[in-house]
């Protein structure tokens, strides 16, 4: 079964799979007059004029193929069609691949990883961490960090440091583990980003997605816009834009964020209510001067 980033490229997509079965049902009905085979009607089942023509001769009329003629007419629009469709229509299914780099950076996939992080020369890490649930998760990843380096991001899980199984334990004690761990090398597994989803959206005529958002958090949806027809949610917010966290800039920040990053953007969500648990213990000053914000590696 086939994934969509969007409704709109699922859409795009059942549109060019119809065009294909139409042009592979011309080429065969070609194929078989050419071998001076009868041609099979070509238009789709069930329409009104079906087979209508199929008993009364009209594939050879003094000579001429007319049966033959309208389908390599047919077949020409049919193929030209898609290439018109993408020239108009920029928000089609070759831009909304999952191979655009928004999308990629922005993938969450929940499965665990493991990597390996030193401490800098004042002993930090470059993260903070918050319990939620009985597990321990990562509430702020420093700039220029060998944490950051390492891809570490705001919502992973710490499932083991040093081997050592952290299910259940209190921010004082990860803290103290951390603090007593070999400076050199820690080994960290993490579970990716549990909490969160994607969604990915497109811009309206007016570069809108349709949604309004105050301190980070969705407050409402409009309704026929991307943001509806893809579930966005409200009670909602949104740490990264096309994978780049935006946690802790200011609304208009997120604004330009979201403008530049072209027609089609990637939001990361995650419930407000986890969201506000994650960030409780953290100051709107520490947020804004430590949280790394750079583009991660693809």
């Amino acid at each position: 079964m086939s994934l969509y980033p969007t409704i709109e490229s699922l859409t795009m997509s059942n549109m060019a799979q119809a065009q294909a079965g139409f042009v592979q049902n011309v080429q065969g009905a070609i194929t078989a007059a050419s071998h001076g085979q009868p041609s099979q009607a070509i238009l789709p089942a069930g329409s009104l004029y079906a087979g209508l023509y199929s008993d009364i001769g009209l594939d050879d009329y003094m000579g001429i193929s007319l049966a033959l003629a309208e389908q390599q007419n047919s077949m020409q629009l049919a193929q030209n069609q898609p290439k018109q469709l993408a020239e108009k229509n920029p928000n089609n299914a070759v831009a909304l691949t999952q191979a655009q780099a928004g999308f990629k950076r922005a993938e969450v996939k929940n499965g665990v990883r493991q990597v390996s992080i030193c401490k800098d020369a004042a002993g930090k890490i470059g993260i903070t961490v918050q319990a939620i649930n009985k597990g321990v998760f990562v509430s702020c990843v420093w700039k220029n960090s060998s944490a950051a380096l390492a891809g570490i991001r705001v919502g992973d899980q710490i499932i083991q440091i040093d081997s050592e199984t952290v299910a259940g334990y209190s921010n004082d004690k990860i803290l103290k583990i951390f603090k007593n761990a070999n400076p050199a090398r820690i080994d960290i597994v993490l579970r990716d980003r549990p909490f969160e989803r994607t969604i990915t959206l497109t811009k309206n005529s007016t570069d809108h997605l349709g949604f309004v958002f105050k301190k980070g958090k969705i407050t409402q949806i409009a309704a026929e816009t991307s943001a509806a027809r893809n579930g966005l949610l409200t009670e909602h917010h949104f740490l990264e834009v096309n994978g780049v966290n935006v946690i802790g800039l200011d609304d208009e920040a997120i604004g330009r964020e979201i403008h530049a990053a072209g027609d089609i953007v990637t939001l990361t969500v995650m419930p407000s209510v986890i969201f506000e648990t994650m960030m409780k213990n953290l100051s709107t000053s520490t947020i804004r001067k430590f949280m790394d914000h750079s583009v991660p590696d693809l």
